[in-house]
């Protein structure tokens, strides 16, 4: 029997194979998650020995996954893990509640899931977080969004979802940080994709929490956002009642004013990555209606300071 799986960066490829194959599912999950971080790395460093552990977890989800947390997920799922150019791991995998099958067979998918072997065995092992990693460009989503947030709790194994893709489970300052550390282009094409309608709904829902209660003291005012290149155009009413912020979808007629950009840009704004004067004369950003409310709304507003 195989003593640490750390001992695995230390053998020849064949006897990796051989020693992962000896492992009990539940005790190599075990010892994924409980590997210090710099151990982890250098096991993640070399992707076939990365590949061969996140296939077998992949492969055994029931035997260390909690029934609870398999209950009520439906659906076929492909991971495609690869190495630089190279596709090293194509599997897919049927959920059907709490019974977990292998899908080789299927000809459609519920969603995909692609990253490479380094991140996602960190994924598994609780090292990163699968919200940053999206937003970062590296964890591809495609198809069902909802049914990869439900999926978000199992991929880890862990009873909470500190590591899930759920934006709701982020640190606002770290968000902010995987923002400022991604290219224009990168986010563009995340909020583009399935993940972006989950991200700015989870912003606007955290919007009050982020009012400065004396600038908006006296501040009453409506105003829509309209924001672009997504899935589909979204729309979000913020209605300021001296101080308190709500938040609702859609649009509205009594709105003061109308403030558009794209979903990227708005998600740096929203996290300090982007200067709204500058945004503004670049046409970034573009305000109808009653300017002088925008500009005092915008002044309201707080924003997470990505750690430095």
């Amino acid at each position: 029997m195989p003593s640490t799986i750390a001992d695995l960066t230390d053998i020849d490829p064949a006897r990796a194979a051989q020693r992962i194959a000896e492992f009990d599912p539940s005790d190599l999950a075990d010892e994924v998650r409980g590997l210090p971080l710099a151990q982890l790395n250098l096991l993640a460093a070399q992707a076939d020995r990365a590949v061969l552990i996140i296939d077998k977890m992949l492969t055994t989800i029931p035997a260390y996954v909690p029934v609870d947390k398999l209950a009520g997920i439906l659906g076929v799922v492909g991971f495609e893990l690869s190495d630089g150019a190279d596709l090293v791991l194509d599997r897919t995998v049927r959920w059907r509640g709490t019974t977990v099958e292998d899908g080789s067979d299927a000809t459609e998918w519920d969603v995909i899931i692609r990253s490479s072997p380094s991140d996602f065995l960190r994924l598994l092992a609780g090292h990163a977080n699968a919200g940053l990693l999206a937003i970062e460009g590296q964890l591809e989503i495609e198809g069902d969004a909802e049914l990869a947030l439900a999926l978000s709790g199992t991929l880890a194994g862990a009873d909470d979802s500190d590591h899930s893709i759920d934006p709701g489970a982020m640190d606002p300052a770290d968000v902010g940080a995987s923002v400022k550390a991604v290219s224009d282009q990168t986010l563009a094409r995340v909020m583009a994709g399935p993940v972006g309608p989950i991200v700015l709904a989870e912003v606007f829902h955290r919007l009050p929490d982020h009012v400065n209660k004396r600038k908006a003291a006296r501040l009453t005012t409506t105003a829509v956002f309209k924001l672009t290149g997504g899935p589909t155009v979204e729309r979000y009413v913020v209605r300021m009642v001296n101080g308190v912020a709500t938040v609702e979808t859609g649009e509205t007629a009594d709105r003061n004013t109308t403030i558009s950009m794209t979903s990227a840009d708005f998600l740096k704004l929203a996290t300090g990555n982007l200067n709204a004067v500058k945004a503004g004369l670049q046409g970034r950003i573009k305000v109808s209606g009653d300017k002088a409310a925008a500009i005092t709304l915008g002044r309201a507003m707080e924003t997470p300071k990505p750690r430095k």
